[in-house]
């Protein structure tokens, strides 16, 4: 089994270092697959099952007309590239599949949800929810293309049909992977007591270490997003037992040491997990706990790899238009900010998209469009620490002092240390404004 990380980084080994994420993912081995509608077409293949790299490079190269071979070598240079902060697999994956679906175009199932996959770790959510949709036009209960039609409907904005997917295809063939998606539904909507219960309902569910580790990070970032520093430790600590180089966990655990006041043990819980996977969010949460305790130098370190990263993925054909845009926003760049969220909203109308337009008009001084897209990213329902805080600011910018206050005391309630810089910036606004009342 293997876990999906959406968001990742390029060809090089750095001693620095996300999310895409949104997430890690659990894969491939569920339940036995329904037989296709089309199961007398579709083309099988000779290579060795749950075959390696390697096998399945060797067989190619013996029988270059399988066309089967060539979408799971394709597969898995993908899940190479995910599992290896590895960008340079996604042009080789690319490859395989054009040329899986170039002997198989019509009837390759398979082909089709690896090219959705590929589509979605390249960032690219349109192509990857109609790659997955050819896929389950073949066999709608293929939990590959399922998975990835969620996971992309869900970035999109397009929740209502992404519940309903992740609905399908839990109840076809119910797994960790596909509880953790309807767990996400529900925090979208801003239900987190029932993302909650369902993620504690799919701990029964995990058999191995990974899935074990996978659900309990998940739970963990749950109460930490929610201000629950002791429970999400717990979860963490558990997680960290299943599998104790587990990213996620070991990013999380990081985010609480922190919360719980001890920030240079999550300095150096933040290199064990940046030398393992350099990716924006963790590089840019490590630069900012630097900024939080003076280090200036160290904190530049790590914004300078967030610069090559960006580089790195655009050369390999990914997008990281989000996770720059917020970066830039918060760093004195609000010009690139401002062009990246634009960009972004062009594509797919979500509520992180919204908050990150919103949060980008700020930097660049139009707060009263600002708060148009800074309200829609409460749309939903869904509640973090940093969307509030990124309206609250909005609203006092635009003189809607009471209101932003309310805003930033939301903010800091449900998550106090949601940010090293971010959360002090809001506490210290907080204080004045509390002065000024009295005063």
């Amino acid at each position: 089994m293997r876990f999906r990380v959406v968001a990742v980084t390029g060809t090089f080994v750095v001693a620095i270092a996300v999310t895409l994420a949104f997430v890690f993912w659990p894969g491939r081995d569920g339940p036995v697959r329904p037989e296709p509608r089309h199961a007398g077409r579709i083309p099988v293949s000779s290579a060795p099952p749950n075959a390696g790299i390697a096998e399945l490079e060797a067989h190619v190269r013996e029988d270059p007309g399988d066309s089967q071979a060539w979408a799971a070598l394709g597969i898995a240079y993908v899940d190479h590239a995910l599992a290896n902060v590895d960008h340079s697999y996604f042009p080789k994956a690319d490859k395989a599949l054009t040329r899986s679906l170039k002997l198989e175009p019509d009837y390759n199932e398979l082909g089709f949800a690896g090219r959705g996959e590929l589509a979605l770790a390249r960032n690219n959510f349109p192509s990857a929810v109609g790659w997955a949709e050819r896929a389950l036009a073949l066999n709608d209960l293929d939990a590959r293309a399922s998975g990835v039609r969620v996971d992309a409907l869900t970035a999109v904005g397009r929740l209502d049909e992404a519940l309903a997917t992740a609905e399908k295809a839990h109840a076809a063939a119910p797994s960790v992977e596909t509880i953790a998606r309807l767990a996400t539904q529900s925090e979208l909507r801003g239900d987190v007591g029932r993302a909650r219960d369902l993620l504690r309902s799919g701990t029964s569910l995990a058999k191995k270490p990974t899935e074990r580790a996978f659900i309990t990070t998940r739970l963990g970032d749950l109460a930490r997003s929610q201000g629950d520093y002791t429970e999400a430790s717990a979860q963490f600590a558990a997680a960290l037992k299943a599998d104790p180089t587990y990213v996620p966990a070991l990013a999380g655990s990081a985010r609480t040491l922190y919360a719980q006041g001890h920030a240079w043990e999550a300095v150096r819980r933040y290199l064990t997990v940046t030398l393992k996977y350099p990716e924006p969010r963790y590089l840019i949460e490590l630069g900012d706990l630097y900024t939080s305790l003076g280090q200036p130098t160290r904190a530049a370190a790590q914004y300078r790899v967030v610069d090559l990263w960006a580089d790195i993925a655009a050369q390999n054909g990914v997008r990281t238009t989000m996770e720059i845009s917020l970066y830039a926003a918060d760093h004195g760049n609000p010009g690139l900010a401002l062009r990246l969220a634009e960009a972004e909203w062009k594509k797919r109308h979500n509520i992180q998209v919204a908050d990150a337009l919103a949060w980008s008009l700020h930097a660049a001084g139009r707060d009263k469009e600002a708060l148009t897209f800074a309200q829609r990213a409460a749309g939903t329902g869904y509640r973090d620490a940093s969307f509030l805080y990124h309206r609250g600011m909005i609203e006092l910018a635009l003189g809607d002092t009471e209101t932003g206050r309310q805003t930033l005391v939301s903010a800091l309630q449900l998550d106090p240390y949601f940010s090293p810089t971010q959360a002090k910036i809001a506490r210290d606004k907080v204080v004045e404004l509390n002065a000024d009342v009295r005063s």
